[in-house]
């Protein structure tokens, strides 16, 4: 019996082109059809994808194959919480940092071909004041710039450093202690990126020694470097290296408190503003078919 995928697209994730007859040429010729059969749903109404991941896990459907970023990876695996459908992934989004994490082609007809012989794993999931991330949340200057990205009318790498730039002036630290019962951790930080996976995107390494399967959370404090401190601390970023301006925690959960209001983001995607976020992991929440 044929396993039944869905193939769900985000058309505008990663500035890069998707057509509904290419995308569907490209699946039916790298995907094994004597194995598969499939849908595809186009997602352009923000808010209607819920409803479709609803109906697909009451169905006899086995894995949902999100085809975009980590924003759009973020809404699919949201849905497959302890659910017995699978989530893969075909990465098209700008920085792809689960994808690269997992070890997966970037190019959409290897990544395809590559569900022919897929095997089943499990994933931990992040939570964040009761909302999940995959790869990395966090608070303060990237959530910062996810704000300032969202609003730009491209996407890709090169609008992001856009937006960094942009917002690197206004930023400073903030005072951010961190309180998981046993201990009390208070850190000065222009950001903090409270990662599952060891990557933002584009090989930039917030955590190089984190894992979605070991059962615990990376929390990484950054102080707002000096223009001259900037090439250093992009140099050992890119190689997953230590650096003085950055310090780094593991925990299962706790409190984080920040001295203000800071933006936070999920896998990229901007959310709110608070001042105190709860954080735990759901260990193996996931089901991966990658």
């Amino acid at each position: 019996m044929k396993k039944k995928l869905l193939f769900v697209i985000n058309p505008i994730s990663g500035g890069k082109s998707k057509s509904r007859r290419g995308f569907r040429t490209l699946i039916e010729s790298n995907l094994d059809l004597n194995q598969y059969d499939y849908d595809v749903y186009w997602w352009e109404q923000v808010n209607a994808l819920p409803d479709e991941l609803e109906r697909f896990k009451q169905s006899d459907g086995y894995a949902v194959v999100a085809v975009g970023g980590d924003g759009t990876i973020n809404v699919v695996a949201r849905a497959l919480i302890n659910s017995d459908k699978f989530l893969s992934i075909v990465p098209m989004g700008s920085g792809n940092g689960l994808a690269r994490e997992l070890n997966l082609s970037l190019k959409p007809e290897e990544s395809i071909r590559a569900l022919n012989t897929a095997k089943e794993q499990r994933m931990d999931v992040g939570m964040a004041n009761g909302r999940s991330f995959v790869n990395v949340a966090g608070c303060g200057f990237d959530a910062q710039v996810s704000f300032a990205f969202a609003q730009l009318p491209g996407r890709g790498f090169w609008s992001y450093v856009k937006a960094v730039m942009s917002e690197f002036k206004s930023a400073y630290n903030y005072t951010i202690e961190v309180d998981n019962d046993d201990e009390v951790w208070k850190k000065q930080a222009f950001m903090l990126s409270i990662a599952n996976g060891t990557q933002w995107g584009n090989d930039f390494f917030v955590a190089p020694d984190a894992s979605y399967t070991d059962g615990a959370l990376d929390l990484v404090f950054l102080k707002k470097p000096k223009l001259h401190q900037i090439p250093g601390l992009v140099r050992s970023l890119y190689r997953g290296k230590t650096h003085r301006l950055l310090s780094r925690i593991r925990i299962k959960s706790g409190q984080i408190r920040v001295n203000a209001l800071v933006p936070t983001h999920y896998d990229g995607e901007p959310h709110n503003y608070v001042e105190t976020i709860d954080i735990e992991l759901l260990p193996g929440a996931v089901k991966l078919w990658i």
